[in-house]
């Protein structure tokens, strides 16, 4: 996919907001993250905390991020830790779109894509190599549905210029309907 946008970044009384609705607390959140919008008509809300223990405390109020979506500009919250060094993924996260139907997501490709976009800009991605840069996300242990996404984003001139998403995918069903 084209390099997302990074949009801007949430006021103090948005952070709030966001926090409240998933029963954080200022001190869960990692300094080095801050809350940003990311993409451009696919927007996601990236919101880093410490560890994994913030994500496993996480009560979304699916109302109020629905709201909060609106207002924000955010389709969805994707709550993210970045894993201690010789973890097998960079991050664990859990994805929050109750404003698309989906009230957690297990695993979203497209999120981590946004991810890694944000990531170049705060410099939290691993050193790219030869233009590229990788990392693992791993997400859905919350739902029982554990899934990893592995992410390449390639650099030109040191900017992003494009995003990968590598991985597999399971059917879980198929339909059909008839009107």
């Amino acid at each position: 996919q084209p390099t997302p946008p990074i949009g801007r970044e949430l006021n103090e009384r948005e952070c709030l907001a966001v926090l409240d609705a998933l029963a954080l607390s200022s001190a869960d959140l990692d300094p080095r993250c801050p809350l940003q919008i990311v993409g451009h008509g696919s927007t996601r809300l990236m919101i880093g905390v410490r560890g994994s223990a913030q994500l496993k405390q996480l009560k979304p109020d699916f109302n109020r991020l629905n709201t909060l979506s609106a207002q924000l500009g955010a389709a969805g919250h994707f709550v993210f830790a970045l894993q201690p060094p010789g973890s097998d993924c960079l991050t664990e996260s859990r994805m929050f779109c109750p404003a698309l139907g989906i009230p957690e997501d297990p695993v979203s490709g497209n999120a981590h894509g946004l991810l890694g976009t944000y990531f170049a800009k705060h410099g939290l991605l691993p050193e790219a190599i030869e233009g590229r840069a990788r990392f693992c996300g791993a997400q859905g242990h919350s739902l029982h549905r554990p899934g990893r996404v592995e992410v390449e984003i390639e650099f030109s001139d040191g900017a992003p210029t494009g995003v990968w998403i590598i991985g597999q995918a399971v059917l879980v069903f198929e339909t059909t309907i008839e009107l």
